[in-house]
């Protein structure tokens, strides 16, 4: 029985799981698009615990961190590291665009289809022109009017604020029943976690109908005259994990292998579903256990970052900027440009969900460069399936290279600290 569960959570019957469901999309569209409800079934059962992992490891974290007297350093380091992310990606993202040229020498039959998709955009995604509705929102999922709405709602921008709150409450309030909750805050993860252990062992199950699914619905005809766009954020996506990698390896002293082997589990799962949140359980226990990260800065961290520190999404949009820029014939200019790199870093951490959901938030920083926004937009509607997955993994990614590097500054201040008490 060991032996066969053992196999149920490898890494290569999960692949072997995912080439099944690419052989029942292409060979049978129907019975792919049957598996639909098994696999969405399978994905609100991990998402069911993913809110209660993250509220109590971020409590739990930031309590723990205040009482050590850590936090005020600890979030030092980290506001620094998030910047240098965004504004990683968003760099990358202009590069992309203005060496890869994907909007430039468009054909006249793809002009024309993309011609046909705007017109239609116009009544089907109104939403292009609500650009201060959609930042509205943005902060209206942050700042909750009712605590257990939150949960109910899977609001977890919201579910983080509180989180936070109530971790340094617990954490300058020294008193027994402080104490207690605090404790209750771990044991709470700990619950949560074992349950998330019991339901990945169907995790080939819900890889292979996701897939399925996904592989009978897309549509080929659009993503064909869009591939240059996709080929270069995938690749750029594909440099910023690499960065992450070596980042990693560098901060960590462990292998390249040991590194992937630690966290494929978690990148596959988020690549997958499209959905970094759902994976990031996983990637918290890779980073603790497989590679020695400090439990109270990987609690905190690795939420946070998965949430609001979003690589993929300003990489995204300063390359779909570009894009239209060039579809135009409109050129930026220096300016410009770096313009597109600051709206594209602030605006794209602040992006949640797939990439059809955050258009409007694309729309901001193409309206902002002086462009029509419409066709940004059919970019992003048009390749969400395709680009979503490489976005949740690339977030990932990142919030566990941010992670690393945190714990392991904070390891060394400790060290530091420790010598000079002894000296």
């Amino acid at each position: 029985m060991a032996r066969v569960l053992k196999i149920l959570r490898s890494f290569w019957f999960n692949l072997l799981a995912i080439a099944l469901g690419v052989a029942i999309g292409l060979l049978s569209p129907e019975a792919g698009k049957s598996l639909r409800l098994v696999g969405q079934l399978y994905l609100s059962l991990l998402t069911m615990t993913v809110l209660p992992i993250v509220f109590s490891a971020i409590t739990h974290g930031v309590g723990q961190l205040l009482r050590s007297g850590q936090f005020k350093k600890c979030l030092g380091y980290l506001l620094v590291v998030f910047a240098v992310g965004i504004f990683l990606g968003s760099t990358l993202g202009l590069m992309a665009g203005v060496f890869g040229k994907p909007g430039s020498d468009l054909k006249k039959a793809e002009l024309k289809q993309l011609g046909s998709l705007i017109l239609s955009a116009k009544t089907q995604h109104p939403a292009a022109d609500g650009h201060a509705d959609e930042l509205q929102g943005f902060l209206h999922q942050l700042v909750p009017r009712n605590v257990f709405r939150a949960f109910v709602d899977g609001r977890s921008l919201a579910v983080i604020l509180l989180s936070i709150l109530m971790g340094i409450a617990l954490g300058t309030n020294r008193s027994k029943p402080s104490d207690h909750l605090l404790e209750t805050m771990r044991g709470i993860y700990e619950t949560f976690f074992r349950i998330m252990g019991w339901i990945l062992y169907g995790l080939p199950l819900g890889l292979c109908c996701i897939i399925a699914d996904y592989v009978a619905t897309v549509g080929a005809p659009i993503l064909l005259v869009l591939l240059k766009l996709i080929i270069l954020f995938y690749s750029g996506c594909l440099v910023l994990c690499l960065v992450y990698l070596c980042v990693m390896r560098f901060i960590t002293g462990r292998t390249f292998g040991t590194i992937l082997s630690s966290l494929k589990d978690a990148l596959l799962l988020a690549f997958v579903a499209s959905n970094s949140m759902v994976a990031m359980p996983m990637a918290m226990q890779g980073l603790e256990e497989n590679l020695q990260q400090q439990r109270k800065v990987v609690e905190l961290v690795v939420p946070l970052a998965t949430a609001m520190n979003r690589h993929g999404y300003p990489l995204l949009f300063a390359l779909v900027t570009v894009y239209v820029s060039q579809a135009y014939g409109h050129s930026l200019g220096f300016l410009g440009l770096l313009q597109v790199c600051f709206a594209s870093a602030f605006v794209g951490m602040a992006s949640v969900g797939p990439a059809a959901s955050v258009a409007p938030m694309a729309a901001v920083v193409i309206s902002l460069a002086g462009l029509p926004t419409e066709l940004g937009i059919v970019a992003l509607v048009e390749t969400s399936a395709v680009v979503t997955p490489m976005v949740a993994m690339t977030h990932l990614f990142g919030s566990c290279a941010t992670a690393t590097i945190v714990s392991t500054i904070e390891k060394h201040q400790e060290g530091d600290s420790g010598e000079d008490r002894t000296g």
